[in-house]
């Protein structure tokens, strides 16, 4: 375990380095420039000048090659840079929004995993009846539906008809809350993006469960125990769900890079203070700090998952060894 561990580390950091080149070359081509966002609307345009000596200031003058080098040789010393937007350091931005991703994206992905797994295994378990069919049609529903859409449907109807929930932020307008009171006004804010956020999950995540049981009640060990007598009730649990839950161990890893990067989508449309959000306004500006703090933070997590995937299997499925 330990060489496998090692030699994954590794691939990691030369993929990571992989990333970090390619994300910052293909931002620096894109169209755009990013000395726009320093146009004082009052005064007009920058001059030639002007432009030059900013740029300079900024090191955008550069050569790519070198611009990367110093900002990878920053970036292992823990200086991420700074925002163009906002003048503010990017690890400080970034760590400014994180608690509030984790937030959402970690209620999303507890609610996801409720509600799969035991509609999966009853899906399965009563397979080709009403509630398989009502629950398969509700899942391809789910995931057919774009988010941007349920979204804005939500809102309509619980916040613009109803009034139940707010449709924006994460704190309502009015101060001096606190206690109970700040906890209840944060839940408002929460359900309606965490329910979007976690819709396509529940809808796939059931699909996979119901096939991954379906599987594993056919095995001999499966008919093998309740030949013996065994409650079909224990059977299903102790046994069938829990070999089941390998897929189900693989889309958990691949869920960890939402838990950290956020859903730009849905943190945009519902105005949440998020790392979605951010990253979606520094695109907007070109601001290529936060584009790659955002990116490696991503991308960290994206390997960190699979890594624990991969570990995962060994304690679900003991028949598992890395060597």
């Amino acid at each position: 375990m330990a060489r496998y561990l090692a030699g994954r580390l590794a691939f990691c950091v030369v993929l990571l380095l992989v990333i970090s080149w390619a994300a910052f070359f293909v931002m620096h081509l894109a169209p755009g420039d990013p000395l726009a966002m320093y146009v004082d609307p009052e005064k007009g345009f920058l001059t030639p000048d002007e432009k030059d000596i900013l740029r300079h200031n900024l090191g955008l003058d550069r050569p790519l090659v070198v611009q990367y080098t110093y900002w990878l040789g920053n970036c292992l010393q823990g200086d991420w840079g700074y925002s163009l937007r906002s003048r503010l350091p990017v690890m400080e931005e970034v760590l400014d929004r994180l608690p509030n991703t984790l937030l959402l994206s970690g209620i999303a992905l507890v609610v996801a995993v409720t509600l799969a797994l035991p509609i999966g295994t009853i899906t399965a378990v009563r397979r080709y009846g009403v509630i398989d069919y009502g629950c398969t049609i509700a899942a391809f529903a789910g995931i057919s539906i774009p988010s941007f859409f349920f979204a804005m449907l939500v809102v309509w109807l619980f916040s613009v008809k109803l009034g139940w929930l707010p449709s924006t932020g994460m704190h309502s307008f009015a101060a001096g809350a606190s206690g109970a009171e700040a906890l209840w006004d944060v839940v408002r804010h929460l359900i309606l993006p965490a329910a979007v956020l976690s819709l396509r999950e529940v809808a796939s995540w059931t699909r996979y469960q119901r096939s991954s049981v379906l599987d594993v009640l056919n095995q001999d060990y499966m008919r093998t125990a309740r030949a013996k007598g065994l409650r079909e009730t224990r059977l299903i649990v102790r046994h069938g769900v829990r070999n089941a839950l390998i897929p189900m161990v693989t889309l958990a890893g691949l869920s960890l890079p939402e838990l950290v990067g956020g859903s730009f989508v849905v943190e945009t449309i519902f105005a949440w203070p998020g790392m979605g959000r951010l990253g979606v306004l520094a695109i907007q500006s070109r601001d290529f700090p936060i584009v790659m703090g955002v990116t490696m933070v991503t991308s960290t997590v994206v390997l960190a998952g699979n890594l624990l995937a991969d570990i995962l299997y060994a304690w679900v499925d003991p028949r598992i060894h890395y060597d």
